[in-house]
């Protein structure tokens, strides 16, 4: 599944700024390409909701997050680009983020996928009808990570209601 470049593109004209990592909050690998690490990857994905964002819900904060993971060059800090193939999507498990939202460990298996940058994007489509008015969704910049050789845990990071349809 793709991410409508469309929405990305006109939430975040302008927007700058990496605020990738590795997956496990150090930023320091961020827009850098890795010379030692190689090798396949496996993500283990976990899914940060703004509970600021659950008041403005149409729905409960309940469903799945479906998206797409690509290499850095194919996305940038206004999202995928209109070319862009995904490395994989990704479908979580269903999530519950309640009315606190925050993080939920461990709900999507990704991969293997060769080590390297990429960006992750999607949606939480909380009422299973596809990504729609007011169901939360990545903002590229949040999830920019540096994937590394093996199984490692990676936050996607969901801070930005859709306005499509609103």
């Amino acid at each position: 599944m793709r991410l409508a470049t469309g929405i990305v593109l006109a939430l975040l004209a302008g927007c700058s700024g990496d605020k990738g990592g590795n997956g496990t909050g150090d930023t320091s690998a961020a827009g850098t390409t890795p010379t030692t690490n190689t090798g396949p990857a496996t993500l283990h994905l976990s899914f940060d909701l703004d509970g600021g964002q659950i008041p403005n819900m149409d729905e409960p904060a309940a469903g799945k997050f479906e998206g797409s993971v690509f290499a850095e060059d194919d996305a940038s800090a206004i999202g995928n680009n209109e070319s862009a193939v995904p490395l994989a999507d990704v479908e979580s498990d269903p999530i519950d983020f309640g009315t606190e939202g925050g993080l939920i460990s461990d709900k999507a298996t990704v991969g293997p996928i060769d080590s390297q940058i990429v960006w992750i994007l999607g949606c939480f489509d909380s009422d299973a009808n596809g990504c729609d008015c007011h169901d939360p969704i990545t903002v590229p910049n949040e999830n920019k990570m540096q994937i590394l050789p093996g199984d490692g845990e990676y936050t996607v990071k969901m801070s930005l209601l859709n306005p499509q349809g609103c």
